[in-house]
């Protein structure tokens, strides 16, 4: 409220201050909700609600995510390129809400970890029995002795540790899982 001006305007210097606790706020946020999630997962808990989605839907709600995170990648001077060959005459049953959150966590990465001037790739397409999200990117790789533990709780590679010190190394395996 304060940042949408509510309670009148802000002097530059406390919106940037402002702007900083609001982020860090969503990253607290976003790591709490992760350590839930493992939590309920572990303990099969988890709730997964698959509904029957026609795949312009699915679509959709990709193009959103895209948009969602252009801010983080216009910060990086990043491009990202979405495209779909997704079958509209199709429906899947699937829980859009985990499946945003996989492909979520798995584009965040991607941005993270790509260097600025950097590209993304975010591709759906489908057969008649399979859905598939392609995420490229031309960032920083995963060492190849390390990329056994990918999607193991808590791994983070040791190249990404160095170029970012936050993250939980929790997204990937709440992905695969």
């Amino acid at each position: 409220m304060l940042l949408d001006g509510e309670y009148g305007l802000l002097p530059e210097e406390q919106k940037l201050v402002l702007n900083k606790i609001y982020k860090v706020n969503e990253n607290l946020e976003s790591l709490a909700s992760e350590f839930l999630d493992a939590s309920k997962l572990e303990a099969g808990k988890l709730e997964i609600s698959p509904k029957i989605v026609p795949l312009s839907d699915l679509e959709k709600e990709m193009k959103e995510l895209v948009e969602r995170l252009k801010p983080l990648a216009e910060d990086k001077k990043i491009v990202v390129n979405f495209s779909s060959s997704l079958n509209f005459k199709l429906s899947a049953q699937v829980d859009l809400k985990r499946l945003t959150q996989a492909a979520e966590s798995l584009l965040e990465n991607s941005l993270n970890y790509t260097p600025e001037g950097g590209r993304v790739d975010f591709l759906l397409e489908n057969d008649d029995y399979n859905i598939e999200t392609k995420i490229a990117d031309n960032g920083i790789g995963i060492p190849e002795k390390e990329q056994k533990e990918l999607f193991t709780k808590f791994f983070r590679a040791t190249n990404a540790r160095k170029l970012l010190s936050s993250g939980s190394g929790l997204g990937l395996y709440l992905c695969k899982k």
